[in-house]
C-alpha cells in the first residue's frame, strides 16, 4: 500500500492521503493497521457493500483503537453510508422510491448531526448505466 500510495503521489504530484478499500473489504484486525502503516490518514471504507447502512452504528470520523498497542491510531476512519450501487444493482427500486431512499440516509446523518462519506462511481454517469440522475439528486439534497 506505501509503494502504491507513493506512486500515486510522484505521478500527481499532491499528497494522496485518503483511501478506500476496492469492494469494500475490510477487516477489524488488519484494514486500518495496514492503512496507518502506509502512510494514510483518513479511511472511508467502513460500510457495507450491498446496502445502505451505519457499519459502526454512527455517522462520525473517528481515530479507531488499536487493541495490539493499546491506543488510538493516527489514522481516521469516516464511515461510508451509501453509495450507488445500493440503489440500482442491489435493489429493485423506482426512481421515486430511489430518490425517497437516498433523503432517508442523508436526512438520518444530517438529523444525528453526523459525517458520512457517499460513494458515486465515475462510470455510472455514463449512458451505460444511466445513474446520472440519481447522482443529481444526490447533489440537490446535500
Amino acid at each position: 500500500m506505501a509503494q502504491e500510495r507513493e506512486y500515486l503521489e510522484r505521478v500527481l504530484d499532491v499528497p494522496v492521503t485518503k483511501c478506500r478499500q476496492h469492494w469494500m473489504r475490510f477487516s477489524w484486525a488488519r484494514t486500518w493497521r495496514a492503512q496507518e502503516a502506509a502512510g494514510f490518514a483518513l479511511d472511508v471504507t467502513l460500510g457495507f457493500n450491498d446496502r445502505p447502512s451505519f457499519r459502526n452504528g454512527a455517522a462520525l470520523r473517528f481515530r479507531p483503537w488499536d487493541f495490539t498497542l493499546n491506543h488510538p491510531m493516527q489514522l481516521k476512519a469516516l464511515p461510508t453510508v451509501l453509495m450507488d450501487s445500493h440503489f440500482y444493482d442491489k435493489s429493485d427500486l423506482t426512481d421515486c422510491q430511489r430518490q425517497q431512499q437516498l433523503k432517508y440516509w442523508l436526512d438520518e446523518i444530517r438529523f444525528v448531526g453526523g459525517t458520512a462519506a457517499v460513494l458515486w462511481h465515475q462510470r455510472v454517469m455514463s449512458k451505460d448505466y444511466g445513474w446520472d440522475k440519481g447522482f443529481r439528486h444526490l447533489l440537490e439534497c446535500l
